[in-house]
């Protein structure tokens, strides 16, 4: 039976980490200590199954299969490291938080967090703007929906532009109508206003793209 046990505790801890790997990757050089470090504690954590098996108790063996498996488990996700946040238990906790506040999601919650910029690209699915982006001069910045290639939503209200004009002027920022095609958007972008000041221009993503993002949009939809 302890056999079986850590046959069993080893599947787990792999099928537990390549979930980590997949959900929340990392492509820096701390993958590396993270791997060293996981795979000593597993060996060692296996080993210890051998001294269990010597004593041929039962119950012994079910207590250290379930002690190993749940302190790796917790360990993997207290741990791992990963680009699409903070360690993955944080990452879920904030998943969480946004799902048990679904009904304060509106639609400008697309400039908020990852995970409410997600929720409300699902509650908002037919009701999304053709695009949006965030413009950001010093340290201020204004938000924007177009729709239909006429129409922006800025944080004062509506403000129409004709796609012929070779300018737009919106506030403090000014540039052209040929650098704000879509083009433009599909990304970070910096350019100069009238003044010569520096304007940044962040493209916001309307479809979930991480792995985890697509996996909290289908949470939603259950």
């Amino acid at each position: 039976m302890t056999l079986s046990l850590g046959i069993l505790y080893a599947v787990l801890f792999l099928l537990n980490e390549r979930f980590l790997f997949v959900f929340f990757p990392y492509t820096g050089l701390g993958v590396i200590g993270t791997i060293f470090i996981m795979s000593i504690l597993f060996i060692i954590l296996l080993i210890g199954f051998g001294f269990v098996a010597a004593r041929e108790n039962v119950f012994l063996s079910i207590f250290y299969f379930l002690f190993a498996t749940i302190f790796i488990i917790i360990y993997g996700w207290k741990s791992h490291p990963s680009d699409v946040g903070q360690y993955p238990w944080l990452e879920l906790k904030r998943c969480y938080s946004v799902a048990n506040n679904f009904d304060v999601i509106e639609l400008d919650s697309l400039f908020g967090s990852r995970y409410s910029r997600v929720a409300a690209i699902y509650k908002f699915e037919k009701e999304l703007p053709d695009f949006a982006f965030r413009l950001s001069k010093n340290n201020s910045s204004t938000r924007f929906f177009c729709r239909n290639d006429s129409i922006l939503f800025t944080n004062g209200g509506w403000s129409s532009f004709h796609r012929n004009d070779s300018v737009i002027i919106m506030g403090d920022f000014k540039f052209s109508i040929l650098e704000r095609e879509l083009t433009l958007v599909n990304g970070y972008k910096l350019q100069k206003d009238e003044n010569g000041d520096i304007v940044s221009l962040e493209n916001i993503k309307l479809v979930p793209e991480t792995k985890l993002e697509k996996l909290f949009y289908r949470y939603l939809s259950w």
